[in-house]
């Protein structure tokens, strides 16, 4: 019969309530593990059995296992501090030196094991398997301490195979050049237009309809990630009260417990995600904003703005805003990380907004492992209560589904959208030149006629003219047309700009 190993063993054993490791070992035959889902499972051969005991088994987690700090942060917690201290005064290889700068990382508690003198430095995770930040020496223990967060806040990223290879790509030089390929007027024009329509998307995103004063803050906002160089609590604040309805405007974290749902008509109340509780949010966000400052250096843009917007957004640290806090993060790191041309921006909400059940799945990857293990209760008045601690996986969260996510947006926008939208505007600066030729009108009456002909399948409606164009002659208006329809034909029109970007003419 197959027997657990590893983490599995630990789950099993110290009757953890935690979501199921990435990976389950076994030792044992394959064709006796029935009952483990099969593309988790790792069989290993007799020999590897360990002593029948927790640390023995987190032992052989953290040498043949992915790093899973929320289980490794629930074991310890569970065991005894005297059978780890008599454990470790035995056995002090490598993996158990790992183990005992996980116990005082991870529970803030002090093992009684003298202080090594001797020996290399080992690497806390291997940086050929996982994104490591820039190491912090424990001389205690003889280890280099490369993970990317603190202990309040430290989510993990695996190297795979798609990451690197979006490494290899070097999106942000190939921006770079297919901008250098047109016109300094054409960049100019769809910079702003790639602002706004940025915006208009991140409000849709949350089914809000972006207005006027609200879309003119979120694009300063946008325009002013540099005035926020190193983020506080108070920037935080400063940000949401830019972005969210004056009315709904906070002065500090919550302190209420939050949660997404619905409530059907029937009074029932469906809840998709309950974040972490009040008492917790302050230390959790003083955790990112270390992490942040920790992992600036060293850590790719893109794997820093994936851990740091989910690790927010997963926080949801105020009752409005979250979300579009989260996706100005992306734009805020990924621009100081100097992987965003100056004075550009990534249309990354607008790219979402067309492809939501994507994002969705990004977000329940973590969101169906809270929801495994919590429990709560919902009064008729809406409020939630939760009944069990699951704070530790928002601190301690595997963020490499969310890192190959936020990469594959980038080289979409890179790939199409950016593309699509330099194209459109270069055939309409054309058409603009053309029709300038054929009436010497000013910009915004040129811009007008252009709008209004693609609105109505290429030809100006005798209403618009009447209203905006009576000075034109039948052979002014005819030539205009023309040159609309030549440069902006109806399959431009349908492909070559949102409808962002069309109510920004």
């Amino acid at each position: 019969m197959a027997t657990p190993i590893g983490y599995q063993w630990l789950v099993q054993n110290l009757d953890l309530e935690v979501p199921p490791p990435l990976q389950i070992s076994l030792i044992g035959e394959p064709n006796k593990a029935d009952a483990y889902p099969k593309d988790k499972i790792k069989i290993f051969r007799k020999e590897y059995q360990v002593p029948d005991d927790p640390v023995s088994h987190l032992a052989f987690a953290l040498k043949h296992e992915p790093v899973d700090l929320s289980i490794i942060e629930r074991s310890l917690k569970k065991l005894d501090k005297k059978a780890i201290e008599n454990h470790l005064h035995e056995h002090l290889g490598i993996y158990e030196r790992k183990i005992g700068f996980y116990y005082e990382f991870l529970t803030g508690q002090t093992l009684n094991v003298p202080k090594m003198t001797t020996g290399n430095y080992i690497a806390l995770l291997d940086p050929d398997k996982y994104f490591t930040a820039l190491v912090d020496k424990s001389k205690k223990w003889r280890i280099n301490n490369n993970l990317l967060g603190t202990s309040a806040f430290c989510p993990v990223v695996r190297k795979t195979s798609v990451l690197n290879e979006f490494i290899a790509k070097n999106l942000d030089k190939k921006v770079q050049y297919l901008m250098s390929t047109y016109p300094s007027s054409v960049i100019l024009k769809a910079n702003q237009y790639l602002y706004l329509k940025e915006t208009k998307s991140s409000f849709l995103i949350e089914r809000e309809e972006p207005k006027g004063d609200r879309i003119r803050r979120f694009v300063q906002l946008l325009h002013r990630r540099n005035a926020f160089p190193g983020m506080k609590k108070e920037d935080f604040v400063r940000i949401q009260n830019m972005i969210v309805d004056p009315r709904f405007a906070s002065k500090d974290y919550r302190t209420d417990q939050n949660y997404v749902g619905e409530r059907l008509g029937n009074g029932t109340e469906i809840v998709h995600y309950i974040p972490p509780s009040p008492d917790s949010v302050d230390s959790m966000m003083n955790g990112l904003i270390d992490t942040m400052n920790r992992i600036g250096q060293g850590v790719h843009p893109v794997i820093q703005a994936a851990c740091l917007s989910f690790g927010f957004v997963f926080i949801h640290p105020f009752d409005d805003g979250n979300g579009r806090i989260h996706r100005f993060l992306i734009h805020d790191i990924l621009g100081k990380g100097d992987f965003t041309p100056d004075d550009a921006i990534f249309p990354v909400s607008a790219h979402i907004l067309n492809n939501m059940d994507d994002y969705n799945r990004c977000l329940e990857s973590f969101s169906r492992k809270v929801m495994e293990i919590s429990l709560y209760d919902i009064d008729s008045e809406g409020i939630l209560t939760k009944k069990n601690d699951t704070n530790f996986l928002y601190r301690y969260f595997d963020a490499t589904a969310m890192s190959e996510y936020l990469f594959n947006v980038i080289e979409k926008t890179v790939e199409i959208d950016i593309p699509t939208e330099l194209d459109f505007l270069l055939l309409h600066e054309k058409a603009k030149k053309e029709i300038q030729m054929i009436v010497d009108m000013p910009d915004n009456k040129i811009d007008l006629f252009i709008q209004a002909c693609r609105q109505n399948k290429g030809i100006l409606s005798d209403s618009k003219r009447k209203n905006f164009f009576p000075m034109l002659t039948d052979e002014e208006v005819g030539s205009m047309e023309k040159a609309v329809n030549t440069y902006l034909p109806t399959e431009v029109q349908e492909t070559g700009m949102s409808p962002g970007m069309r109510s920004a003419d």
